[in-house]
């Protein structure tokens, strides 16, 4: 932060509450980079700060870690029951081909319902936007032919008048220079 500057204010609080240093771990702080962390390493987002004020932390790496051996163990010992219980294995395979088999007919009929709409949205785009482009190009032609028109009527005159103008004037004076110059 800049020399005198004011803290950073808590999302919500309408930047009437300064935001506490008290309420941010020790191991986040603002610093004149901006928010970086300091054990951990690399970039960090300021914390979200909740409505009732309250820091929204994020999970330890280690929690991460312990759900997704807690799902392989369970992975693996359904393998081990399907592997010493043939019986069972047949007829959880029968469950899932039939609810693959169904998943492909919802998955049919989807891509059905949104080739329908596709085609409706392309005959859609050919009734209404052909006739907007046909009235856009006779507006852009309009214009056209009405600057063609400015322009060889109103414009090239009055940059020729103008021109003249100029030309008139530096005449004159040059004129009078050269009048002042034998007066002298």
């Amino acid at each position: 932060m800049e020399p005198g500057a004011s803290p950073p204010t808590l999302p919500g609080s309408g930047g009437s509450e300064a935001c506490s240093f008290k309420r941010i771990p020790a191991w986040i702080r603002y610093n004149e980079a901006g928010w970086e962390s300091g054990w951990r390493g690399g970039r960090l987002l300021p914390e979200i700060i909740l409505r009732r004020g309250e820091p929204m932390r994020a999970m330890p790496r280690w929690f991460w870690i312990l759900i997704g051996l807690a799902v392989a163990s369970a992975m693996g010992a359904v393998l081990v029951f399907l592997y010493t219980h043939p019986a069972a294995a047949a007829v959880l395979r029968d469950i899932l081909i039939i609810a693959l088999a169904m998943q492909l007919t919802l998955l049919a009929t989807v891509t059905t319902f949104l080739i329908y709409r596709l085609i409706r949205l392309v005959d859609w785009l050919q009734e209404e936007v052909r006739p907007i482009l046909g009235r856009a190009q006779e507006t852009v032609n309009t214009v056209h032919g009405t600057s063609a028109f400015l322009s060889r009527r109103l414009a090239r005159p009055a940059i020729e008048a103008a021109s003249m103008a100029a030309g008139v004037a530096y005449a004159l004076r040059t004129f009078v220079r050269l009048l002042r110059g034998r007066a002298s």
